[in-house]
C-alpha cells in the first residue's frame, strides 16, 4: 500500500521519534510541527509499522473512498457547477437569430431560404470560421448576379448578414442625333469638342438653354450628316452668397486616467453597473456575453479635457472655401474651380461668423 494519508502525531520527544523513523525506514512529508506535535504526510503502510508507539490521529487520507465520500457529500454543490458549465457552453454556441442587413427585401427572403440550407439558422449551433467562408463562397458563386460583397459575422447568439447589392446598370441606348445645351447663363471658357460642331468660342456670353455644341456636320453650308454631339464646355458661373462658419472649435484632450465598468444592453437600453467616477470621458466597449437577448460588456472610460478654443483667421478663411464649394457642389473630378471670391459683408452672431460673398467659379455649362 503506497497511498498516503495526512495524520498528526502527538510526540514527547522529537529527537527519539526521528530516530524510530530512522529505525523502521520510514519517510514522512512535515507539513507542520511545533516542540510536541507534527503534522505530516506519511505511506499508509508505514503508518501501520508505528502506530502502535504514539497517540495518532489520523486527518485525511488520499484514497479512491475518501474521494467518492466527498464528492457523494458535496454531490449538490458539484452536480449545480456541472450544470452551470454545461449552460454556459450551450448558451455561449447556440445561435437565436439571424440578421440580414439589406434593403432588398426579395434578395433577403431568398438569401435566407438559402441560408437555411446551409444550417445558418435559429436554434442551431455555431459553425467554425472554415465552415462560415465555406458558406460564404458558395452564396458568392449562388447569387453572383445579384450581391457585390457578402460578410457573416458572429455578433454574441446572432450571425450578422452584411452585403452590398450589385446594380446592373444597362448600356444608356446611343442617340443617333443629339445637341449640347447651356444649363446656365454664363461666360465660356473652354470648349471641348469629341463630336458635332461648336456653335461658340471662348468668352462668349451664353444664356440658359442656347445650343454649345450642334449634331449636325456642315460642309460649306450644307449638312453633311447628322451625330449625337459629344463634349464638355466649361464657363464662368456668377453667384452671391449668404454662408456661416463657426468661430469656435473644441479641442479633446486625454489625461491618461482610465476606469473600467461593466454595461448591461437589454433590447434597446443600457445600464452601467456601476456609477462612473468620470465627468468627462470616452468609452470603448467589447462583448464579453450575449444570453437570451441580453449582453453584457466589459467598458473602458478614458477620461477627457475639453476646452473652446477660436479658429485662426486662416482657418476661418478655409472653412468659407469649403463651404463655398458645398453649396455651389463643385465637381472636383471634372476639375471645377473657384475663380474669384470677394467679401461683401461679414459680421458674428453668437458663435458663428456670417458673411455675404460674390463668387465666380469655372464648371461644366453643359448638357444634352
Amino acid at each position: 500500500m503506497n497511498k498516503y494519508i495526512e495524520v498528526t502525531i502527538n510526540i514527547y520527544n522529537k529527537n527519539s521519534f526521528y530516530l524510530k523513523l530512522l529505525e523502521k525506514n520510514i519517510n514522512i512529508k512535515v507539513i507542520f510541527e511545533d516542540s510536541k506535535t507534527i503534522k505530516c504526510l506519511i505511506k499508509e503502510k508505514d503508518y501501520q509499522k508505528i502506530k502502535y508507539y504514539y497517540d495518532i490521529k489520523i486527518n485525511k487520507k488520499f484514497d479512491i473512498s475518501t474521494i467518492l465520500k466527498y464528492l457523494t457529500n458535496n454531490i449538490i454543490f458539484y452536480s449545480a457547477i456541472i450544470f452551470g458549465i454545461i449552460v454556459y457552453i450551450f448558451f455561449t454556441n447556440l445561435i437565436i437569430n439571424v440578421k440580414i442587413l439589406c434593403s432588398n427585401q426579395e434578395l433577403a427572403t431568398k438569401l435566407s431560404k438559402s441560408l437555411d440550407n446551409y444550417g445558418i439558422k435559429r436554434l442551431t449551433f455555431k459553425k467554425n470560421y472554415q465552415d462560415i467562408d465555406d458558406i460564404k463562397n458558395k452564396l458568392m458563386e449562388e447569387y453572383h448576379d445579384n450581391i457585390e460583397w457578402l460578410e457573416i459575422s458572429l455578433d454574441g447568439m446572432q450571425y450578422v448578414i452584411n452585403l452590398e447589392e450589385r446594380i446592373m446598370t444597362e448600356e444608356e441606348e446611343k442617340k443617333d442625333y443629339c445637341n449640347i445645351y447651356a444649363t446656365t447663363d454664363a461666360i465660356v471658357t473652354k470648349v471641348l469638342v469629341d463630336h458635332g460642331t461648336s456653335l461658340i468660342n471662348e468668352f462668349s456670353y451664353v444664356r440658359k438653354g442656347d445650343t454649345l455644341i450642334s449634331g449636325d456636320i456642315k460642309l460649306n453650308e450644307e449638312i453633311k450628316s447628322s451625330v449625337c454631339a459629344e463634349g464638355k464646355v466649361y464657363g464662368e458661373v456668377w453667384y452671391e452668397l449668404s454662408i456661416s462658419v463657426p468661430k469656435t472649435y473644441e479641442e479633446t484632450t486625454y489625461t491618461g486616467k482610465n476606469r473600467y465598468n461593466l454595461e448591461l444592453e437589454v433590447g434597446n437600453n443600457d445600464y452601467l453597473i456601476f456609477k462612473s467616477r468620470l465627468e468627462n470621458k470616452v468609452s470603448e466597449k467589447k462583448l464579453i456575453l450575449s444570453l437570451l437577448g441580453r449582453k453584457l460588456y466589459l467598458v473602458k472610460e478614458k477620461e477627457v479635457l475639453v476646452t473652446t478654443k477660436n479658429y485662426s483667421e486662416e482657418d476661418i478663411n478655409k472653412k468659407i472655401d469649403e463651404v463655398i464649394e458645398q453649396t455651389i457642389k463643385l465637381n472636383e473630378e471634372e476639375k471645377e474651380k473657384i475663380l474669384y471670391k470677394k467679401v461683401l459683408k461679414k459680421y458674428e452672431f453668437d458663435s458663428k461668423i456670417n458673411i455675404e460673398v460674390f463668387v465666380t467659379a469655372e464648371r461644366i455649362i453643359s448638357s444634352t
